[in-house]
């Protein structure tokens, strides 16, 4: 660094002690600024971009295509005063009103003129510069009118329990349900919302949340609520076994059946905190016997219960044997 600084300090001293080079670099600036200055002042014609912002839009109704976010002017005026509203060409913004628009002979198209807006934004822009021409002349809109349906929910999620644990009921999500509202277009082929993608791995234990929901035509789709509350109620499980007389239905009344064995033992996993409340009053083993049945040999146990909170994994004997006494 003291080499350079050291360099840089001898080019200074000799261009300072070379007075004739001072005096040509001077008159070089000085030339070089009236040339500048008297280019500035001539007249030239310059395009400049025009960011727009759409107003106005009913809620009855959605735009289907974006349209066209900015316009092209074309200005003519001095250079001093093109290059000021150029440096300030990122902050300006043209306002359109989309009420102000025309129905277009194609369905469900408008269009608004952009010579509209030309007095407009001959305010915006530098008085002592003239608006030519606007390109587009023409801005066009496509919109559809905004209809509603409710669909429901869908979770996307990866689950795996610790062993012995299991849901104790099902997955709770609230709402079940949400309102989307759109072009039918699109809502034509929405039959549900999915949540973001959730990963709960080894759960031992209810878990809840909030989980955001995915839009699947962003903009052009509106969704209350954007979110929803889940709940994982996890438990450990374990088995229950109860032994229960089977009941024999008869759908043949000339006949009277003996059955071997008489008894069934039923398997159920439950939750520890429902252990309790499973037993033979809610459980219903059967055998169904008729006349279409008499050549068999065997009869399959058949069970109903009003078991809400587990799962019947083991039913022994599946089958019994019979006799018919006349």
């Amino acid at each position: 660094m003291a080499n350079v600084s050291n360099i840089f300090k001898d080019l200074v001293n000799k261009f300072t002690s070379n007075k004739k080079l001072s005096v040509f670099v001077y008159c070089l600036l000085l030339s070089t600024f009236f040339w500048l200055l008297s280019a500035l002042s001539k007249n030239y014609t310059a395009s400049f971009p025009v960011k727009i912002n759409y107003t106005s839009l009913s809620n009855d109704f959605v735009l289907t295509e974006q349209p066209a976010d900015k316009v092209q002017i074309e200005l003519r005026g001095s250079g001093f005063h093109l290059l000021a509203e150029k440096l300030s060409f990122n902050v300006t913004e043209l306002s359109i009103d989309l009420n102000s628009a025309k129905p277009h002979y194609i369905e469900n198209s408008y269009y608004i003129k952009t010579s509209d807006y030309k007095s407009k934004l001959s305010r915006i822009i530098d008085q002592d510069l003239k608006l030519s021409y606007l390109s587009p002349d023409t801005l066009y809109f496509k919109t559809e009118k905004r209809i509603s349906k409710v669909v429901p929910v869908v979770l996307d999620a990866k689950l795996t329990f610790k062993p012995g644990f299991l849901f104790r009921g099902d997955i709770e999500i609230s709402p079940k349900k949400v309102v989307i509202s759109g072009p039918a277009s699109a809502l034509d082929t929405v039959y549900s919302v999915q949540s973001e993608r959730i990963s709960y791995l080894d759960m031992e234990d209810s878990i809840s949340f909030t989980v955001d929901l995915v839009n699947p035509f962003k903009e052009k789709i509106l969704m209350n609520p954007k979110s929803v509350n889940v709940l994982l109620p996890v438990e450990k499980f374990t088995e229950k076994k109860i032994t229960l007389p089977i009941e024999v239905i008869m759908e043949s009344e000339n006949a009277d059946l003996k059955i071997f064995p008489e008894f069934v033992e039923l398997t159920y996993l439950v939750p520890l905190s429902k252990y309790q409340y499973l037993d033979e009053k809610i459980v219903y083993p059967r055998v169904i016997f008729n006349k279409d049945k008499a050549n068999h040999k065997t009869l399959k146990v058949e069970v109903e219960d009003a078991v809400t909170f587990g799962e019947l994994i083991k039913v022994k004997p599946e089958k019994v044997e019979f006799i018919i006494r006349q």
